[in-house]
């Protein structure tokens, strides 16, 4: 029988459940750094989406790796404006079963068969089951690697070896002799500030400093879902033929969606001479181009170049350049 994970039952409703951490398996996992086709590029805050968060069982069930996934999905989805809802209880059940064959019901709560999950076989079963397309391995102590992760892909899934101090902590914080309390899986989903990230856990946002991350923080996962592969900017900055190839190699499977390809660009047809249209005012034209890039997270060159553009046309408008030379501003 699978032993139970760490701590799961230490605190009457802050339920632990991961398996996994710094004793985790061997596994092989794909590196998220190697597909990225930039480097690691990031806003110095990405403020997590305040969303509604269900709580999944993981008040009295060890059940953390499923509702980790669970607000992961929820968050990457929500910010895509793709229609999903969270898993009912039901659902939450049967993934609890995957690696919990004898908990029947929630009556069987903390009971000898609710013994927490594995998180990275919880992203297999996921990747066979058609939910997610694959996942990735983030390096959690390389801070730029992780920020690119979370805004890239709007949710990395993440592991921790908790603490006793944690129980009572606002803000998670490592504390210098504190005792263990167990794993725990969550879901970073932002960061406010250079030495901060924004996790849910237990049905709400939890901040975590950088000295808890890297003392604290064991694995952390990068999910690639048919939401992220639809989004133009995704495919700007993850390359998805590389991850794919390396999929297939890794799994012995195709990778299970067509990756779109690039338009090409058309061969250009003459046109006859077209009436000058009457000039744009710049103020809606800024204004119409800041619409565009507030309404998306993640911005493609399209986007920035229409926005630059937009922006120095109104500078040279309502500041011209006093060099007297006649140049433009350069934003």
């Amino acid at each position: 029988m699978t032993s139970p994970a760490e701590g799961i039952h230490d605190h009457p409703t802050l339920k632990l459940g991961a398996r996994t951490g710094r004793l985790r398996s061997n596994t092989p996992a794909l590196p998220f750094r190697e597909f990225l086709r930039v480097a690691p590029q990031h806003p110095l805050v990405d403020v997590a989406p305040d969303l509604a968060y269900p709580m999944d069982k993981n008040d009295t069930v060890g059940d953390c790796v499923v509702a980790g996934l669970d607000h992961a999905l929820q968050v990457i989805y929500e910010l895509l404006g793709v229609p999903r809802s969270n898993w009912t209880d039901d659902q939450i059940l049967k993934y609890y079963q995957t690696q919990n064959p004898g908990f029947k019901s929630w009556g069987d709560a903390g009971g000898p068969d609710d013994q927490g999950m594995d998180i990275q076989a919880f992203l297999s079963y996921l990747v066979k089951q058609g939910v997610i397309l694959g996942f990735a391995s983030v390096d959690p102590t390389d801070q730029d690697s992780m920020k690119a992760a979370i805004y890239l892909g709007l949710a990395v899934v993440t592991g921790q070896d908790l603490r006793v101090a944690q129980q009572a902590q606002g803000l998670w914080d490592y504390v210098a002799g504190s005792p263990d309390w167990g794993r725990h899986c969550t879901c970073s989903v932002g960061f406010p500030g250079p030495d901060r990230e924004t996790a849910v856990t237990w049905g709400a946002l939890k901040d975590m400093t950088q000295t808890f991350i890297s003392k604290q923080m064991s694995e952390a996962y990068f999910v690639v879902t048919q939401a992220h592969v639809d989004h133009a900017a995704f495919r700007e900055g993850f390359d998805l033929a590389k991850f794919g190839a390396a999929f297939t190699q890794l799994t012995g499977r195709p990778f299970p969606v067509v990756i779109p390809e690039p338009s090409p660009a058309p061969d250009p047809v003459p046109v006859p001479p077209q009436p000058v249209p009457a000039p744009t005012d710049v103020d809606t034209q800024l204004a119409d181009a800041a619409k565009t890039w507030l309404n998306h997270r993640w911005h493609t060159h399209a986007q920035t170049e229409g926005l630059r553009g937009a922006l120095t046309d109104w500078l040279d408008v309502h500041y011209p350049p006093s060099n007297g030379t006649g140049g433009r501003h350069s934003v």
